[in-house]
């Protein structure tokens, strides 16, 4: 199966999480791209950030990753005030028609953020996915290598059916 885990992250705690599930799902025996959704104003202020995120405002994009083919779309994401971040709402538009293909949606907080997880479902959705794996996961509870493994495993598992 080729994957393609498509991630964004601000201070690394996304990028971990995405590069233990492109391991876990290499050490399952699959083919992984993994890509950084990549913004034009990197350096933008967190709090700026925060007020896009509250007002549903996308962040525009360099070079919105590719997904049009693969098997497995898995896509990490950070949860800022309690909405969906920029980068993920610009990413999320230019989605082509994912043709009934598995996404696997994990949102990465300080809390279990199952509403901003819902939000993205939709978004997936409206792009003809298939079946969508939800995982909400508080980041304090993956902060060490090996719980990370662990739950990177788990989540593969569970997206690969």
């Amino acid at each position: 199966m080729k994957a393609k885990v498509v991630y964004f992250s601000r201070t690394g705690k996304n990028k971990r999480v995405a590069e233990a599930i492109a391991q876990a799902l290499t050490d399952d025996g699959n083919t992984v791209e993994l890509e950084r959704i990549e913004t034009t104003k990197p350096g933008a202020t967190l709090v700026f950030g925060v007020a896009m995120s509250v007002l549903k405002i996308p962040a525009k994009l360099v070079d919105p990753p590719s997904v049009d083919d693969g098997d497995l779309l898995v896509l990490v994401s950070p949860v800022w005030a309690s909405s969906m971040c920029p980068a993920i709402r610009a990413f999320l538009a230019t989605l082509p028609d994912l043709q009934g293909r598995t996404v696997l949606n994990v949102v990465c907080g300080y809390n279990a953020h199952e509403s901003v997880a819902r939000s993205i479902n939709h978004e997936i959705k409206r792009h003809n996915a298939g079946t969508i794996v939800m995982e909400s996961i508080r980041l304090r509870d993956v902060e060490t290598p090996e719980n990370l493994a662990d739950y990177a495993h788990r989540i593969a598992k569970k997206a690969l059916g």
